[in-house]
């Protein structure tokens, strides 16, 4: 009998949602401070980073 070795997936893109949740957190953040910028454009420019 075949024994399962090992079970992979992509957590970072595939159940989380990393765009969005980054770009609400980063505009509650700084929002209040009179900043206003395109916040998934942000979030997309960070992930290019990581």
């Amino acid at each position: 009998m075949d024994r399962i070795k090992a079970l992979v997936f992509d957590v970072f893109g595939t159940l989380v949602d990393w765009r969005t949740s980054s770009a609400r957190e980063t505009e509650a953040s700084l929002s209040p401070l009179g900043i206003s910028i395109d916040w998934l454009g942000f979030a997309d420019a960070w992930r290019n980073q990581y």
